[in-house]
């Protein structure tokens, strides 16, 4: 009987293990950079909300006030 018990690693072609590592590395990257874009644009938004005021009013006060003193 001829020796066959190699008969998966004769090839080159890289194996299904290494094809599914690839696949499964690739799309946790892919999540951890849509994660990465989440965050980074729910601390830009913090750090937008935490310039202006409290009052959503206040805003046109100074605004209205600032015009009135370049005219």
């Amino acid at each position: 009987m001829s020796d066959n018990s190699d008969w998966w690693s004769k090839d080159d072609r890289p194996g299904l293990a290494k094809w599914v590592f690839q696949n499964m590395v690739t799309g946790a990257g892919y999540a951890a950079l849509f994660l990465f874009i989440i965050f980074l644009f729910y601390f830009v938004l913090r750090g937008i909300s935490g310039l202006l005021p409290t009052d959503p009013y206040a805003t046109l006060e100074v605004t209205q006030q600032a015009l009135n003193a370049l005219v």
